[in-house]
């Protein structure tokens, strides 16, 4: 059982939290079910990055991204001072 404090907090139990693996500052999502509360651990989709590579990723987005370049300068009439990126 936890209490909820008048700012509407409560505290996880510290063995409840030592066995999920919760610590300080951890970010929790909390969803309304039927039956409660339910939390839920959140993870930053930048936890991934890496873990899938894509073969030629980052060929595509570094061409994406000079496309994009092109497209704004286009746009501004050629006018930009800006170096243009180099494609390696």
């Amino acid at each position: 059982m936890v209490n909820v404090s008048s700012k509407g907090q409560i505290v996880i139990p510290a063995k409840i939290r030592k066995r999920l693996g919760i610590a300080k500052s951890d970010r929790l999502i909390l969803e309304e079910k039927k039956e409660g509360i339910l939390l839920k651990p959140f993870t930053k989709l930048s936890t991934f990055r890496g873990a899938f590579p894509i073969e030629g990723g980052s060929a595509s987005i570094r061409r994406m991204r000079l496309e994009d370049e092109h497209l704004r300068e286009k746009e501004l009439g050629g006018g930009s001072t800006r170096k243009k990126p180099v494609m390696r």
